[in-house]
């Protein structure tokens, strides 16, 4: 479950020094880093295939046109929807 996998997430950066809170409201995960962070190293790094862009935003069938001209978040959220709505044909 996705909150598992925060959970999971947010427990190694605390046992490494990196957060010093982790709080689940019902709907918005928050997380406080810790002033042992060194601002040049990556504490997550995110494959490029499975990270959502505005390219990929441009690119997609279903709502590059709705999303031409609006701010960026929109288009990334409309393109969430349109794969949410596309169920196991997700790509």
């Amino acid at each position: 479950s996705p909150a598992a996998v925060v959970g999971n997430l947010t427990a190694w950066m605390t046992e490494k020094g990196a957060v010093t809170q982790v709080a689940f409201d019902g709907e918005d995960w928050r997380v406080e880093g810790s002033d042992k962070i060194n601002t040049s190293e990556a504490l997550v790094r995110i494959p490029e295939k499975l990270a959502i862009t505005t390219y990929d935003v441009r690119e997609h069938d279903l709502i590059a046109e709705v999303a031409e001209g609006r701010d960026d978040f929109v288009g990334l959220t409309l393109w969430v929807l349109a794969e949410l709505a596309k169920g196991p044909n997700s790509s």
